[in-house]
């Protein structure tokens, strides 16, 4: 998988007439604030912005409806995405649009995967092969105070792929790499025609 690196976050809120910005160093960012000062909203601001769906969003965040915007870079090259009303997009660096969706297992799922180099290939309920969602990329990135103390590997909404814990540590961990699971989806599919 290559590297993400989030830039700079952009949150407005219509409704609330406000508006609010930050930059991440290069190196590591530490948001120090008390209850209640919005460090959560934030940071499950970010993910929302790729389709990775947090378990619990305070009310009041809700209430705001935040259109949300985030610079990153993946392999040196800068992008923004953005979401607004259940729509997703995506630019590149001179702000073309390259995506726009409200499908986030149908588009953005397979261009994420595409863009971060996400090979993981998992099999549903009904033994469908399928990309996974973006929150499977950035489980491990990713820890709710909310829930991932009492489900590991689960830190957002929509996690419903059998066998995600163990399929999500051997991937993540490198022990399997992008293409074992790529001839595994395949095998699977294979059986399931047989």
């Amino acid at each position: 998988m290559r590297t993400m690196r989030f830039k700079r976050v952009f949150l407005l809120s219509q409704e609330e007439r406000r508006a609010f910005t930050m930059e991440f160093s290069p190196g590591a960012t530490v948001l120090a604030a008390g209850n209640g000062f919005g460090k959560s909203a934030l940071i499950k601001s970010l993910y929302d912005t790729f389709g990775a769906d947090p378990h619990r969003i305070d009310e009041s965040w809700r209430k705001a409806h935040a259109i949300s915007a985030v610079d990153f870079e993946v392999a040196g090259k800068a992008y923004t995405a953005m979401k607004i009303a259940g729509t997703y997009m995506v630019f590149d660096a001179t702000g073309q649009k390259i995506l726009q969706t409200t499908s986030v297992t149908r588009e953005l799922s397979p261009f994420m995967a595409d863009l971060l180099d996400f090979r993981l290939l998992m099999t549903d309920k009904r033994e469908q092969v399928l990309i996974p969602p973006p929150a499977y990329a950035f489980a491990p990135f990713c820890i709710d105070q909310d829930k991932s103390w009492s489900e590991p590997w689960k830190p957002f909404r929509g996690m419903y792929l059998p066998n995600s814990a163990a399929s999500l540590a051997e991937y993540h961990s490198g022990l399997k790499p992008n293409a074992y699971y790529v001839a595994r989806a395949e095998r699977d599919r294979l059986a399931v025609e047989l």
